[in-house]
């Protein structure tokens, strides 16, 4: 996987997983953002990488994951020759990106009708 790819598919695991990471605003920005950029793995890790060096707390979780996904790279199970990654590798493409954020603002959504917040 790319350096690109890698960025995206932390990215995508971050928005699945985390949320509650992302205010509305900032779900409601990165759609936008994501949805002005071209469908390539360049375009869309540079527009996601300049979009979180002005959001540091999603910043130093995306680069919590990529530690993880560097360490990981570099550390197979015993015997093994394929990585033990507790990440799971996406379909790389725009589309899958906005998905993701749109199913995360869905599961703000569905948390809140949950505890009777809405």
């Amino acid at each position: 996987m790319s350096d690109y790819e890698l960025n995206i598919n932390n990215f995508i695991f971050l928005l699945k997983n985390q949320p509650n990471l992302f205010s509305k605003k900032e779900k409601a920005e990165t759609f936008q953002l994501i949805n002005s950029q071209s469908d390539d793995m360049k375009s869309l890790s540079n527009a996601i990488s300049d979009w979180c060096a002005e959001h540091p707390r999603i910043d130093d979780a995306l680069a919590d994951l990529e530690e993880i996904t560097t360490n990981e790279v570099t550390s197979r199970g015993p015997g093994s020759t394929k990585v033990n990654s507790k990440i799971p590798k996406y379909q790389l493409d725009k589309r899958t990106l906005l998905n993701a954020i749109q199913q995360s603002s869905a599961t703000e959504v569905d948390e809140k009708k949950n505890n009777g917040k809405i």
